[in-house]
């Protein structure tokens, strides 16, 4: 049995909607279905979906196309690596359960006629025992009973770090074995909480606009915004065995046209230098109405590397109110090791070429961001190194940062308009 592209999007819809209990099974899900889905798919693999494509994709009349990328999403939620998976998988299930039939075996015809009556009793129990468990069970959490909890955040402080969260919560309506709120996108910053409670806080260490989730065992349940933002430029430097906590430091110089961080404040911030890490610029707050698909970026930074690296990197993040764009630059022989995210495509150099990232940081580097309209364009020193294009929205920026394997030097920042205008600048 030979299924098409169409028929295997149905399949994954219908399991989608069965394992998700979404709809009626008729494939006509609500607004907040698909909303439910946006944020479970995003959690699941990184990537967000638009709700206009969501809804082209439940259209029953619709023969569709889709982006491998938004099947390959669509599926993550399902269990399975990618689109190919998924196909494969269901193929064999398919073929499994519509056989080729096969002659008819006299021998066990009989016995299976006198065991008839047997076997229907049996089947007659397992019938009882499933609507037992049915109606004793604890009730599965649904999308739809998100709408009945209350899920708040406040911060201690206006800005600066580190600060405390408030996390107030209503859980009263919903069942479930335990509860937990995750601090931000990483699955490991997870904590249990008291359902009873209704009142939780978490400490922030670094600057940054999250995205805190509540949830019900494994059932998303709401989101909010957390907004951790710095008094102007913030630097910190970091134990390499331990970066969860950083070293603030305060005397963070602006000397000879640049900012820097001065070596010989470090001891006397509390920093064990025999556990130096590596260290940073943080600026995260007010960056205009800068469209998070639509900017040109500018910057010029160096490093300085401590104790002789053998792999020194600078990694340049930009924050929008979504997801992190970032790229980092390393030395040629080291290029295996970086990585680098724009929009949600996430490219690691262990299966792509990232040998134009590759440079000698310890002399100064011009590097340029430009994206219009979902299409990024890299430049280095001048010189386009990389071009990519992606689909998911993510609004405004609101921050950057800097990350060093030592120490580093910033020249300056700056960010445009698509039309050149100016809409943020700190030249140094």
């Amino acid at each position: 049995m030979e299924l098409s592209e169409q028929d295997f999007l149905e399949i994954c819809k219908t399991k989608i909607e069965e394992k998700y209990h979404l709809g009626k099974g008729d494939q006509r899900l609500k607004q907040r279905d698909f909303e439910y889905l946006i944020d479970l798919i995003e959690e699941k693999c990184g990537t967000k979906l638009s709700i206009s494509t969501l809804k082209r994709l439940w259209r029953e009349t619709e023969q569709q196309n889709p982006h491998p990328s938004t099947l390959d999403a669509l599926v993550s939620i399902l269990g399975n690596k990618d689109w190919m998976e998924f196909k494969v998988e269901n193929a064999q299930n398919i073929e499994e359960k519509n056989p080729l039939p096969a002659a008819p075996d006299k021998s066990k015809t009989s016995f299976v006629t006198q065991r008839k009556p047997m076997l229907m009793a049996a089947v007659f129990l397992a019938i009882v025992a499933l609507i037992v468990i049915s109606f004793t069970s604890k009730r599965i959490v649904t999308p739809a009973d998100a709408e009945s909890v209350a899920f708040n955040v406040s911060n201690t402080v206006e800005s600066g770090v580190p600060t405390t969260v408030i996390f107030n919560y209503d859980l009263k309506d919903i069942q479930a074995e335990k509860f937990f709120i995750q601090q931000d996108w990483d699955p490991d910053n997870r904590q249990e909480i008291d359902p009873a409670s209704n009142y939780f806080t978490s400490v922030y260490y670094y600057p940054g606009f999250h995205k805190a989730r509540i949830y019900a065992d494994e059932t998303l349940l709401k989101m909010q915004e957390v907004f951790i933002r710095t008094e102007g430029w913030l630097a910190a430097a970091v134990h390499r065995d331990d970066d969860t906590q950083p070293v603030y430091l305060s005397n963070v110089l602006r000397e000879n046209g640049a900012l820097s961080i001065p070596e010989e404040i470090l001891p006397e911030s509390g920093l064990d230098m025999n556990r130096f890490g590596g260290s940073g610029f943080f600026n995260i707050g007010d960056f205009g109405n800068l469209d998070g698909h639509n900017f040109i970026a500018e910057t010029r930074f160096k490093n300085r590397p401590f104790m002789n690296s053998p792999c020194p990197f600078t990694q340049f993040t930009i924050h929008t109110e979504a997801n992190i764009y970032f790229l980092k630059f390393t030395s040629m022989g080291c290029v295996g090791e970086l990585a680098l995210m724009i929009g949600e495509k996430y490219i690691s150099g262990n299966d792509n070429d990232l040998s134009a990232f590759g440079t000698d940081l310890s002399e100064w580097q011009e590097v340029s961001l430009h994206v219009e309209q979902k299409y990024a364009t890299i430049l280095l020193n001048g010189e386009k190194i990389y071009e990519i294009a992606f689909e998911n929205d993510f609004g405004k920026v609101v921050g950057v940062d800097y990350r060093f394997s030592g120490f580093g030097d910033l020249d300056y920042l700056r960010f445009k308009n698509t039309d050149e205008t100016l809409v943020f600048e700190d030249d140094f």
